[in-house]
This record gives structure tokens, sequence and C-alpha cells, in this order.
């Protein structure tokens, strides 16, 4: 008989997709990639021009980044080419 292995990973999977989409959702409807690709790159000046605060811009900005759909150098975001194409308009 074959034992039985359980793994938690399903349930992560699933969390870490509702989040994923819910960042992009919410980078959608804020505007956020145009709004980068127009020069307002950073959380600050993003923030002012979305009418968010500055420090959940910066967390949607990050978590952007880690998910691969923006690349940040120093306090500056900027799109990955796929965000560019697809997401930028």
């Amino acid at each position: 008989m074959r034992e039985l292995t359980l793994s938690p990973a399903l349930f992560f999977d699933t969390i870490n997709a509702y989040q994923r989409a819910a960042a992009l959702n919410t980078a959608i409807e804020l505007d956020i990639f145009t709004t980068v690709a127009d020069g307002k790159d950073t959380a600050a000046s993003l923030a002012g021009h979305c009418g968010v605060a500055e420090r959940g811009a910066r967390i949607l900005l990050d978590y952007l980044v880690m998910a691969g759909f923006l690349t940040k150098r120093q306090d500056h975001y900027v799109l990955t080419p796929d965000s560019a194409t697809f997401l930028n308009g």
C-alpha cells in the first residue's frame, strides 16, 4: 500500500494566485502601468497622480516588482517589456 503524502502546496498556490490577481487588478484600475510609462515612476509621484497613500503605492509597486511586472532602479520603477506591450495604455 502506498503512503499518503500531505501537502499544503495547493492552498498556498491558490492564495498566491489570488494575491497576484488582486494586485494586477488594482494596478490596472489605478492605471499604474501607463502612469509609470508617462514618467511618474516613483511611489511619491505615482501616489499623488493616482490619489492614493504613498505607503500603499510603494507596497503595490514593490509587489509588482516581485511578481515580474515592473523592475526597480533605486526609487524609480520601470515597466518590463511585457508590461509595456500588454498593460500600458
